[in-house]
């Protein structure tokens, strides 16, 4: 009854979008002056004098083609608390991503009018399009799994919501569409990945699910773990799910694995949303092609690629796109983004309706499951990594593979050195977490090797680089790639050793300098968790209960010995964020007199929010490290003065 009532209710929906299938540019322009009159008394819409605006030549001829980095000075001010800068309602919400931006993170503003009827507008637009092509769907029949990110707090420290947009709708959603899907707000929102994934296969295992939607590499993540836990595929234990909704990367290097995993009759879905917006759906299984959007609130302009850049660069809108030419895609929307570049290029595939294909970025990048690694971040990463192991790099190229034999993706780097480092093994792993650090969507894809697998680095001679892109019509990228890296000289630079040059006081604001290159205190949480990697690892015969400090929630060891004047300390713990914790108390205080161990005030653990961060029970812990520690240097102290 429910779900032949709700069918009823989505199809409702099909004659307005075959409105704008039959009327696109009417349907457009009457949406542009919409907005533009919407903004007229906003400090951007004063000073380019919305009010004698008429049309949409009025407005491409007045407004520049802008792009992230020309709009976050109003972003910023808006984040700050100011209201009618680009956008009249109030600003409650920013999104967070990566993406073709210089910054490690980006932060999109997301009005009320652009959460109901862009985003969750299109959503339902989904479902209507897809049960009115499968008229039998029993769709609302159970609950749709849908995938989540995560909150966090405004560094500006006001009302406003920051986090990923899946957060922002799933925080949002309307009382009905809660009901339908699994996991619960609370599970969903959970800031911690690992124990989120627990919670999630629960609800997976216990809930009478019939639909997917979320990105593949997460998902996949998700049903892998799942048939671990039960020795089921999905499709085993649910064999009654129809469809999976997809988007946020190609889907085409994980079909064959879905395919194995879930129901041989079942249906995918392309959708095409983002931070910005939501943009286009697969209104038919045939086609591997999707219908634009056109009545969401974003009006569309389409910039040649080839003039993406220049000075005299002329967008057209949908009244003169040529079908299958590759275009940037510029954006004005209800939440204040003006004639905004979001990055990606299309195509179209027709014109009655307009349908079209993601064909890539304006950028290099490398996209294969949500990381969108762009040329900047790997020149950043790169000298991080030559700068630590004295080496250089002339000419590189890099490209995602899908190894389905072992079910894992990762990035293969071919790299030409003009000098090679002494340890590949070691500028490896300092190159991958060196682009973690600038990147906070491939930090997020390499959390624990769930989605990508550790980068491959192969060492190319004399040229290779160069003659192979030559031969595939790449020269000019790699040209330029390499003509960066030789400007720039990448040269190691001169770093002091913390174990035996610094001082406590100094280490402590090494540390202090490392965290504040995190926005987020979730990209702390992981750096911890990553810093456990390097912790001095305690013997296995010295992990007795003598070494077991008491108070902590988990296992933790440590013990020490005096090394000439200074504490040699090891640790080790069965948890990963107590050893990433032990591991900077570890970085402080290891290598350090006694007398200097015992008087130390450890400022960096409140000036990183450690303390404020960590639940009742670790902080407990913390104390109680600090505590063993500092009992172990008054007692070196007092044998080396007697």
């Amino acid at each position: 009854m429910i779900n032949e009532l709700m069918n009823k209710v989505m199809s409702k929906r099909i004659p307005q979008i075959e409105n704008y299938m039959r009327h696109p540019i009417e349907v457009q322009d009457e949406l542009l002056m919409g907005l533009i009159d919407s903004a007229k008394n906003t400090i951007w819409g004063r000073y380019y004098d919305y009010k004698s605006i008429t049309s949409w030549q009025d407005f491409a001829q007045r407004v520049p083609i802008n792009d992230y980095n020309s709009l976050l000075p109003f972003f910023d001010r808006i984040r700050k608390g100011e209201d009618n800068v680009l956008w009249a309602s109030q600003i409650k919400w920013f999104s967070k991503s990566s993406g073709t931006t210089s910054t490690k993170s980006k932060f999109i503003p997301v009005s009320e009018e652009c959460l109901n009827d862009c985003h969750y507008k299109a959503g339902k637009d989904m479902l209507a399009m897809y049960c009115n092509n499968h008229p039998d769907t029993k769709v609302f029949s159970g609950m749709n799994l849908a995938l989540g990110g995560s909150r966090q707090e405004n560094e500006y420290n006001n009302d406003i919501f920051c986090g990923d947009v899946s957060a922002i709708l799933i925080d949002n959603l309307p009382f009905w569409a809660e009901l339908y899907r699994v996991p619960k707000k609370e599970i969903a929102l959970m800031p911690e990945w690992e124990s989120k994934l627990e919670k999630m296969i629960s609800s997976v295992i216990s809930s009478n699910v019939v639909s997917l939607s979320g990105v593949p590499s997460w998902m996949m993540v998700l049903l892998k773990k799942v048939e671990e836990k039960t020795g089921k595929t999905i499709g085993e234990i649910r064999q009654n799910i129809e469809v999976y909704f997809h988007g946020g990367v190609s889907f085409a290097p994980y079909r064959k694995q879905f395919e194995q995993m879930l129901p041989d009759k079942m249906n995918y879905m392309e959708t095409y949303n983002a931070s910005e917006g939501f943009f286009g759906l697969q209104d038919r299984s045939d086609l591997d092609s999707m219908l634009l959007l056109l009545d969401s609130g974003i009006y569309y302009e389409f910039l040649p690629v080839e003039q993406v850049g220049s000075s005299n660069a002329r967008a057209v809108n949908l009244s003169e796109v040529e079908v299958g030419k590759n275009y940037a895609m510029l954006i004005t929307t209800n939440a204040g983004l003006w004639r905004y570049m979001i990055g990606d290029t299309v195509m179209f595939t027709e014109k009655t309706p307009f349908r079209f294909k993601i064909t890539g970025r304006t950028k290099n990048f490398i996209n294969a499951c949500g990381e969108e690694v762009i040329v900047d971040n790997a020149i950043k990463a790169l000298e991080i990594a030559c700068n630590q192991t004295n080496s250089s790099v002339n000419e590189y190229t890099a490209a995602p593979l899908f190894d389905n034999k072992h079910n894992s993706t990762f990035h293969q780097w071919v790299m030409e050195f003009e000098k090679e480092p002494e340890d590949m093994e070691q500028f490896t792993d300092l190159f991958d977490k060196a682009l973690q650090s600038v990147n906070s969507d491939y930090e997020a894809k390499r959390y624990k090797d769930l989605v990508l697998q550790r980068p491959q680095i192969i060492k190319a001679k004399p040229r290779h680089v160069l003659l192979v892109a030559q031969k595939q019509g790449q020269a000019r990228r790699t040209a330029q790639s390499a003509s960066t890296f030789k400007r720039q000289r990448i040269h190691r630079r001169d770093i002091k050793n913390h174990r035996t040059m610094n001082t406590i006081e100094e280490i402590e604001q090494q540390i202090i300098e490392e965290f504040s290159n995190f926005d987020e205190w979730m990209d702390k949480y992981a750096y911890i968790i990553e810093l456990g990697n390097d912790c001095p690892m305690i013997d296995e015969k010295d992990k007795v209960e003598k070494n077991l400090i008491k108070g902590c929630q988990s296992k933790v060891w440590v013990s020490a010995k005096m090394s000439g004047d200074v504490m040699d300390i090891k640790a080790d713990s069965d948890a990963v964020i107590t050893k990433g914790i032990i591991t900077l108390l570890l970085r402080v205080f290891n290598h350090q007199k006694p007398e200097d161990v015992y008087k130390a005030d450890l400022k960096f653990i409140d000036v990183i929010g450690l303390s404020s961060h960590l639940s009742p029970s670790r902080s407990n812990g913390l104390l109680s490290m600090i505590k063993q520690i500092k009992l172990y240097a008054f007692a070196f102290s007092i044998k080396q003065n007697q």
